[in-house]
């Protein structure tokens, strides 16, 4: 049996954790890093050609995060901005960080070629697009975002759900990403169990990123225990 929860309820047990001397960028930094440890563990990162997908939301923060570590760990990184610069304070923060590491970082709309070029010559795609915020149906410049990371040469890792998978139903949007493995951070969601979501993940590891016990007891969980 494994603890399962909702996009909301994720929401609510991240809200908690900030009364427990956690913070959004602690969080962050929480996802990014093991995301990043378990890259590390899995495939020797040395001189290997990562193109990482972020979004303009924290999905793309746990990216930059993700960037800055595997930059140390001797990848190449180009980070391909799909929605514009961050929105929120806390993935800004980390983008600069991975900038200022010699993370390459273009907008998407700006170097669609150059883009095209790197997805069919790569060791490592990271999804870290929308992760739990997608609802209804991909529009069709994402459609070809995602046609492109389904067609590159690289193993594809999504943060929490792949890009165009709803965290609470498993239906899968026309054009989604389809991962080879799936970091689910914290615990698991509905869609990583729920067909046609479930065969979009690939393998799938939970990864915390430091919520703490008092959270998860104080919360109003109305979806656990489900089977894998």
């Amino acid at each position: 049996m494994i603890k399962v929860v909702t996009a909301k309820e994720m929401k609510g047990l991240e809200e908690g954790s900030l009364n427990y001397g956690m913070s959004y960028r602690g969080l962050m930094e929480n996802a990014g890093n093991a995301a990043a440890d378990f890259l590390k563990g899995h495939m020797d990162l040395e001189e290997k050609r990562c193109l990482i997908f972020a979004g303009k939301g924290n999905n793309g923060g746990d990216s930059f995060v993700i960037a800055r570590r595997i930059l140390e760990a001797g990848a190449h990184v180009v980070v391909a901005l799909t929605d514009g610069y961050p929105v929120t304070e806390e993935a800004s923060g980390t983008l600069v960080e991975a900038k200022e590491l010699g993370a390459l970082i273009f907008e998407y709309d700006q170097v669609k070629d150059r883009i095209e070029q790197l997805a069919s010559a790569v060791d490592l795609v990271v999804d870290g697009v929308y992760g739990t915020g997608f609802r209804g149906e991909l529009d069709q410049k994402h459609k070809e975002i995602f046609e492109l990371i389904n067609g590159s040469t690289g193993a594809v890792v999504a943060l929490d759900l792949p890009s165009g998978v709803e965290a609470d139903t498993g239906r899968a949007a026309n054009g989604a990403v389809k991962a080879d493995i799936t970091l689910a951070f914290e615990c698991r969601k509905p869609g990583h169990l729920i067909e046609p979501g479930r065969s979009f993940c690939g393998s799938v590891t939970e990864l915390p990123i430091g919520i703490p016990e008092e959270c998860w007891e104080e919360a109003s969980i109305t979806v656990t225990g489900m089977e894998e």
